[in-house]
C-alpha cells in the first residue's frame, strides 16, 4: 500500500478478485467524474453515452463491493479481522488512526 489508504490502494489487499483494470476507461473517481460530465453533454454522441454510463455504474459497483468487504464483520482475510463498524465515520477513523469527528445528531 506504500502509505495510501484509498479504496484502490487497499482493495488488492482485502479483495483481489476486485479489479478495476476490467472497465475500460472509469477506473478512478476522476475518470468518473469525466465520463459522468461527458454522458450529460447533451451533444454526445448517444451510443457513447450509453457506454460510458455502462462503465461508470461498473465502476460504482466496484467501489461498493470495496466497502463491503472492508466493514464486513468478522471478515478473515491475510491475517487481518475487520470488527463490526457501525458507521462510515468510524471505518474513517479506524484507517486514519484519528479522533473521530463528533456527530451531529437533532433530539426530536
Amino acid at each position: 500500500m506504500k502509505g495510501a489508504w484509498s479504496i484502490k490502494a487497499v482493495l488488492p489487499t482485502i479483495a483481489p478478485d476486485l479489479d478495476y483494470a476490467c472497465i475500460e476507461e472509469v477506473q478512478d473517481g476522476t475518470a468518473a467524474q469525466m465520463a459522468y460530465l461527458e454522458v450529460i453533454d447533451p451533444q454526445a454522441d448517444e451510443i457513447r453515452k450509453q457506454e460510458l454510463s455502462r462503465q461508470m455504474r461498473e465502476y460504482c459497483k466496484l467501489d461498493t463491493l470495496a466497502v463491503v468487504r472492508l466493514v464486513k464483520p468478522g471478515r478473515v482475510g491475510t491475517g487481518i479481522i475487520v470488527p463490526t463498524i457501525s458507521s462510515f465515520a468510524e471505518l474513517i477513523h479506524i484507517i486514519m488512526k484519528t479522533p473521530p469527528t463528533p456527530v451531529f445528531r437533532i433530539n426530536t
